[in-house]
């Protein structure tokens, strides 16, 4: 699985000047960098893999825009625009998410691993928003159940891809040391959809995740509720 794959940096490469179309089942454009930070951060996108692993998951049966495009930019905040079906993803926004992660982590390596997490996070999110047909943070939770589905359903070892990925995201939400506009902010993921996140995943295959956190069998009726509300999710959207 790609997502899980996350590149060192200086095995990163420049892109080139002009604006390029990955080719891919939801389009991909990588529009140019316009400083080199820009061009390195763009070259850790796409060395990553992330966005071209999204953008296979119109092979999922979802009702997804007719036209929906993924667009990585030079700088700007990520957006979902449903005027236009385009995913907005800039390329300044994992240096920020790096930034953010340089609170918890002791070395820059590992901030930029979570700073991708947070990355890859907020693009399932803006999945999610697209299939929801706005960009609403009033609708996140809704949002955040399809991307968690998606992940989880889609990709090998996905659960403990998106349990990495919401813990990165959620604990840059819950330091609030930055502005509201901050997307960790304005679409912040707090301590109890985290955990309502992490109970999906968990519900998933309660058998795996029992071994890996030994505490969720300890508490048999969490195990088997966790179970239900991924079963439920699970009915909603696969076809």
């Amino acid at each position: 699985m790609r997502p899980l794959f996350k590149s060192k940096l200086i095995a990163m490469l420049a892109l080139a000047s002009s604006a390029m179309t990955a080719v891919a089942a939801i389009p991909v454009e990588w529009m140019p960098s316009e400083t080199d930070e820009q061009r390195l951060f763009a070259s850790a996108l796409q060395q990553s893999g992330i966005v071209q692993d999204a953008a296979t998951l119109d092979r999922v049966d979802l009702d997804w825009p007719e036209r929906l495009v993924i667009r990585l930019v030079a700088d700007g905040t990520p957006d979902y625009q449903a005027e236009t079906q385009t995913i907005v993803l800039p390329y300044t926004y994992l240096a920020a998410a790096t930034r953010a992660q340089d609170n918890f982590e002791e070395s820059r390596g590992d901030a930029f691993k979570r700073g991708l997490d947070m990355v890859e996070y907020t693009l399932y999110h803006l999945l999610g928003h697209a299939l929801q047909g706005h960009h609403d943070e009033a609708d996140d939770t809704g949002v955040e159940r399809v991307a968690t589905w998606l992940m989880v359903s889609q990709f090998p070892n996905g659960g403990e891809q998106w349990l990495e990925n919401t813990h990165a995201f959620g604990r840059a939400s819950q330091k609030l040391d930055g502005p509201l506009s901050d997307y960790w902010h304005s679409h912040g993921l707090y301590k109890s959809r985290e955990r309502a996140i992490n109970c999906l995943v968990f519900g998933s295959d309660i058998e795996h995740f029992s071994t890996l956190y030994p505490g969720l069998t300890e508490n048999p009726d969490t195990a088997r509720e966790c179970v239900r509300q991924w079963r439920e999710l699970a009915a909603e959207y696969a076809r």
